[in-house]
């Protein structure tokens, strides 16, 4: 274990020789993972996966240069947990406060093809103040190699039910998004900024803004660009949401670049609106996805 790690109190495990702990952006701690498969960065604030390269690749994940990096202040890009709401809630932050507490290291090893890292998070005080003020225990694994593999574990430790929204909002780095297109939602439905109806033209392109909520989606989503195609499967997860800001809702945002919204494109795994999850006491429900990237010739 190195110095910084033994005395930092995020940190509860040793750490492999392919895990280093350090200070990243914004005095933020941070682990990188540095193994002959893939490289990656996950910031302790919010378990937040920022970098995934396999092998000697471009970054898969976008994050903008424009983003904050600082203490309970949310990341743009990467990999945000949205957790115990998605969206506006007028009583917290957007998209919940999962996103910008500081996770605990609970175990790190290296079997020799995948790091893998185990965070946690559960209710304190201040959760139990807010708009979701249940009792909890999360747990987070992070899975690093070829493919990049992500699953939220969230245990009711209460005494009564709750009900809650997640999303792994995952932005990834692309080309240009308005030459991207997206199978894997023939014949589902969705709803987009209001409307709704079924997706049935394959592939799915982007013309303008979109916040897509597509429901059903079991299979593999493949997203194909220019030079390379990234390819998401994922359990337990009734809502797959695909999310552009274009042009004019990006010179909106004050922590995202007016001309970034072409780099970058959401496609995210998720249970949220009418497809919350439910938990009685003692119950447990695992969200997973997993990306893998492969090169167009």
């Amino acid at each position: 274990m190195t110095t910084l790690a033994e005395r930092h109190p995020l940190i509860e495990t040793t750490l492999p020789s392919t895990v280093t702990l350090s200070t990243g952006e914004g005095g933020l701690p941070r682990l990188l993972v540095d193994s002959p498969s893939a490289t990656a960065e996950i910031y302790l604030q919010g378990a937040h996966v920022t970098r995934w390269q396999p092998g000697r690749q471009a970054p898969v994940l976008w994050v903008s240069a424009e983003s904050n990096f600082a203490p309970a202040m949310p990341i743009r890009g990467g990999v945000p947990i949205c957790f115990p709401w998605f969206g506006v809630n007028s009583a917290g932050p957007q998209h919940g406060w999962a996103r910008i507490r500081d996770w605990t290291l609970i175990s790190a090893t290296d079997d020799g093809t995948d790091v893998r890292l185990a965070f946690a998070l559960s209710d304190s005080p201040e959760t139990r103040e807010s708009a979701w003020p249940h009792r909890f225990d999360a747990r987070y694994e992070v899975v690093v190699g070829t493919r990049l593999t992500l699953s939220l574990s969230v245990i009711n430790t209460s005494d009564s039910e709750f009900t809650y929204e997640e999303a792994l909002h995952t932005y990834f780095a692309v080309a240009d998004v308005r030459k991207m297109s997206i199978t894997g939602f023939r014949g589902l439905t969705y709803s987009d900024l209001g409307e709704t109806g079924f997706q049935s033209e394959e592939p799915l392109r982007l013309t303008g803004p979109m916040t897509r909520n597509v429901t059903g989606a079991t299979g593999e989503t493949v997203m194909t660009g220019p030079f390379r195609q990234l390819r998401l499967t994922r359990s337990n997860a009734a809502n797959t949401i695909v999310w552009n800001p274009w042009a004019e809702q990006a010179a909106t945002m004050p922590d995202f670049g007016d001309d970034e919204w072409t780099e970058m494109i959401c496609v995210e795994t998720a249970n949220v609106g009418a497809s919350w999850v439910r938990l009685e006491p003692g119950e447990t429900h695992t969200l997973a996805t997993t990306y893998e990237v492969g090169l167009l010739r």
